[in-house]
């Protein structure tokens, strides 16, 4: 059956979709990357072992392109609502018109560049039955080097990213469930209630920063986005959401002047967290050395739970993707008697120092990134 919604370019599609009486959510799929890529991420979700069990609804935002109807069909037959927007909308638009046409109680957003591990929908449902539990997270894993994508979304003052992103999957923090601010919507389930509740994705963003937002609301309401390790899947990161090619500094700067003051930074928490097990905290001094985008970072380390007696900033060296220790710190650091802590935007910018952390034969020295990452240099 076909017809057209009100006041939007769209044409919606409705295949015969089965008995959705006895579905257990219902996904919502935005498609926008290439075909190959559809083709393959449409085949590993049609191979997922219960996912007769779930409706499912894709949108497809301005793409006239044949060829993405064509493979729908290939892999779902007719076991889907297909949403296809004549014109481009952004990402919270079509998510919300999309979300419109559920029937379920739950929500799944998917991206299109997804591959779910065996049980990874179950694990993320589960968790929404306990009352004050809104929203899930799963563990999204690069599949390029099986470590970690996201578990939720970590905060300082004005910057925000990925928490324990690069960590080996095993790691007993990264398999530890827990609350966290805000989730990414890259793969993610939601009481439909709560998002009606929330207003949905906030349409004044176009392809960033919705999924953000709306966890934000969440627990600054009083509810709880909740990670749960049990739920995996592997997130080609970068393959959703490819055809937009919006500057994003704007919706950044919106999205800070209107939250940025009520977020308050949970990095040195986590960080403690780990200090606890790493070395016997209070017991000795260390010196900062500073890699990372922040500059002001005193107010966060005064919470740690070690004293860092002093700081030295080469923050000119944070957009790097490498940083080399005997290119850019003076040979005296290697002799320095104090323990020494390296802050970058993320450890592996740095850990490709071996020869230099056996030379400094210190087993305290510490890595600390604005992940939420805590090492020892010498693990």
């Amino acid at each position: 059956m076909c017809f057209f919604t009100n006041n939007i370019l769209s044409t919606i599609k409705y295949n015969n979709v089965h008995n959705i009486i006895t579905m257990k959510a219902s996904i919502i799929i935005a498609l926008d990357s290439n075909v190959n890529f559809t083709r393959n991420f449409l085949y590993f979700l049609s191979k997922y072992k219960t996912i007769e069990d779930y409706e499912i609804i894709i949108t497809s935002d301005g793409n006239n392109d044949i060829n993405y109807e064509k493979l729908v069909y290939e892999f779902l037959k007719n076991k889907c609502i297909y949403i296809k927007n004549k014109c481009k909308q952004g990402y919270g638009v079509v998510n919300n018109i999309a979300a419109r046409h559920t029937s379920t109680d739950i929500l799944i957003f998917m991206n299109s560049d997804v591959i779910l591990d065996d049980n990874c929908l179950e694990a993320l449902i589960e968790p929404l039955s306990i009352d004050n539990i809104e929203a899930v997270q799963p563990l999204l894993i690069y599949p390029q080097n099986m470590t970690t994508q996201s578990t939720g979304h970590i905060f300082c003052q004005y910057y925000n990213t990925h928490l324990f992103e690069n960590r080996p999957i095993r790691d007993s923090i990264v398999q530890q469930p827990d609350y966290r601010k805000a989730f990414t919507t890259a793969l993610c389930s939601i009481k439909k209630k709560t998002f009606n509740l929330h207003g949905g994705f906030n349409e004044k963003y176009f392809n960033a920063w919705e999924g953000m937002e709306l966890g934000l609301k969440i627990t600054l309401n009083g509810g709880k986005c909740y990670y749960n390790p049990l739920a995996k899947a592997f997130h080609i990161r970068g393959g959703g959401r490819s055809q937009y090619k919006i500057d994003e500094k704007n919706q950044s700067a919106f999205f800070w002047s209107h939250w940025g003051n009520l977020i308050t930074e949970n990095l040195s928490d986590i960080l403690n967290k780990q200090l606890k097990e790493l070395i016997c905290v209070n017991s000795s001094d260390y010196i900062l050395i500073n890699f990372s985008c922040i500059r002001d970072f005193e107010y966060i380390q005064n919470k740690l739970l070690i004293n860092i007696s002093d700081a030295v900033q080469y923050t000119e060296l944070a957009g790097y993707s490498s940083i080399e220790f005997f290119k850019t710190l003076p040979y005296f650091w290697l002799s320095v008697k104090n323990n020494l802590i390296y802050l970058a935007n993320n450890f592996s910018v740095i850990t490709n120092n071996r020869l230099w952390f056996e030379m400094r034969k210190n087993n305290k020295d510490l890595i600390i990134d604005l992940s939420g990452n805590c090492l020892l240099c010498q693990s």
